[in-house]
C-alpha cells in the first residue's frame, strides 16, 4: 500500500557503503545503467516463488525490486508492492529480488527461504535469490550506482528501464508506463508534482481538515492511481476530522490483519499510535495495544528488543510498572551491546516509576 508511511521511507538513510581512503579521495563512478537503457538480463541463483522469469516479454511491463531479510523499510514497502501486482495483474510482473543478506553462508539460503514463506500475502509476488555471486545485483544496482534498497525498476513493454527509485513512490510512473503514456523527459517533474501534492495533503491534516479533504478529493479525482493505495492518509483525514470511531475501526482490522499475516509493522504501528503520547484523542484503546504488542513480540519469539520494548511501553501506558518492568528486563537481555544502554535507561525510568 502506497501510505503516508511508505512516502517517509523515501527519506530513509541508504544502506552503509565502505569509505574512501581519506588521502585519496575518489570521484564516484558515473552510472552506467540509466533510465532509456535496455534492461539487463536477470540471472539468480534461485526462484523462490513464483514462475521463473527466464526474459522480458515484448508487450509486458516488469518491476525488478531490491531487498534484504535485515531491511525494515524492504519489509514496510511489501504489502504496498503486493498491491500494485494486484492492480495490474497480467500486465506486470513484479520479480522481488533478494540481494546484500548477512553473511552469506551455507544457511542464507535457508533463511531467506523460510523468510518469504513466512511473509505469505505480506509478498503476493515473483521472488527471487540473487546469492553471494551477486551477478543480478551487480548488472543492476551496481550498474546504476543505486546503495540503498528497497530500490525498484520499471522496465517498459519494449524491454527499456522507464523508471528507478524507492518502490514507496512507483504508482504514478507505474500507472503511466503501463498505459503507455510515460515520458522519460517529462515524466519525472509531472511524478515529482503529483508525490509533493499527497504530502501536502499530509501537511494539512494537521492544521484544517477542511482543506485537507477537498485537496485529497481533488486529487482522488484528477489522479485516482495516485491515492488508491492511500490507507494512512485517509486514516489521517478521519483524525482530523475528529471521526475517532472510524479511526479505532481501522485499527483494530488492522490488528486483525496483522494476527493473521504475522506482520509486525502493521501490529507494532497500531499499537505505537495509540499510546503516543503526543497524540490527542479522546480515547486510548490500551486493551487493542496491548494485543498488538504482545502479538508482535510473540511472533517475533521474544527474540527481539524493539518490540519487547514496545510491550513494555504499553504496559506502562497501561500504570502497570511491575509488567513494565518485567518485559523490559527481557529487552535488555535480547538487546545488542550497542542498544542495550537506551533500553536500561528505560528500564531504570520504569522502576523509579514504580517506587512512588
Amino acid at each position: 500500500m502506497l501510505t503516508t508511511l511508505t512516502l517517509s521511507l523515501l527519506l530513509a538513510p541508504l544502506a552503509p557503503q565502505a569509505a574512501a581512503p581519506a588521502a585519496a579521495p575518489q570521484e564516484k563512478p558515473q552510472p552506467t545503467l540509466k533510465a532509456g537503457d535496455p534492461a539487463p538480463a536477470l540471472a539468480m541463483e534461485s526462484w523462490l516463488k513464483g514462475k521463473p522469469v527466464t526474459g522480458f516479454e515484448p508487450g509486458h511491463v516488469y518491476v525488478v525490486e531490491f531487498w534484504a531479510t535485515w531491511c525494515g523499510p524492504c519489509i514496510a514497502s511489501m504489502p504496498h508492492i503486493s498491491s500494485l501486482q494486484a492492480d495490474y495483474k497480467g500486465k506486470v510482473t513484479v520479480i522481488g529480488t533478494n540481494i546484500w543478506e548477512r553473511p552469506y553462508d551455507e544457511k542464507t539460503l535457508e533463511k531467506v527461504t523460510k523468510f518469504v514463506a513466512d511473509q505469505g500475502d505480506r509478498m503476493a509476488y515473483t521472488i527471487a535469490y540473487d546469492g553471494p555471486s551477486a551477478t543480478t545485483d551487480a548488472a543492476w544496482m551496481g550498474a546504476a550506482g543505486r546503495r540503498g534498497i528497497p530500490s525498484a525498476f520499471i522496465v517498459d513493454q519494449k524491454g527499456t528501464i522507464a523508471w528507478m527509485g524507492h518502490p514507496a513512490a512507483m504508482d504514478f510512473a507505474l500507472h503511466e508506463i503501463v498505459a503507455g503514456t510515460w515520458d522519460l523527459a517529462k515524466g519525472p517533474e509531472r511524478e515529482k508534482q503529483a508525490l509533493d501534492a499527497l504530502r501536502a495533503v499530509g501537511e494539512l491534516t494537521k492544521t484544517d481538515a477542511a482543506g485537507a479533504q477537498a485537496a485529497y478529493d481533488k486529487l482522488a479525482k484528477d489522479m485516482p492511481f495516485v491515492v488508491a493505495h492511500q490507507d494512512d492518509l485517509r486514516l489521517e483525514l478521519l483524525k482530523a476530522h475528529g471521526k475517532w470511531d472510524d479511526v479505532y475501526t481501522v485499527w483494530k482490522q488492522r490488528v486483525e490483519l496483522g494476527v493473521k499475516q504475522k506482520d509486525l509493522f502493521a501490529l507494532s504501528g497500531v499499537a505505537r499510535a495509540i499510546i503516543d503520547p503526543k497524540a490527542t484523542m479522546p480515547k486510548r484503546d490500551f486493551d487493542l495495544a496491548l494485543r498488538a504488542a504482545q502479538t508482535a513480540v510473540e511472533i517475533s519469539e521474544f527474540k527481539s528488543a524493539g518490540y519487547l520494548d514496545l510491550l513494555a511501553k504499553v504496559h506502562a501506558a497501561r500504570g502497570d510498572f511491575a509488567k513494565a518492568i518485567e518485559t523490559q528486563t527481557k529487552a535488555v537481555e535480547v538487546a545488542s551491546e550497542k542498544s542495550r544502554p537506551n533500553y536500561e535507561k528505560t528500564l531504570d525510568e520504569y522502576k523509579g516509576k514504580a517506587a512512588l
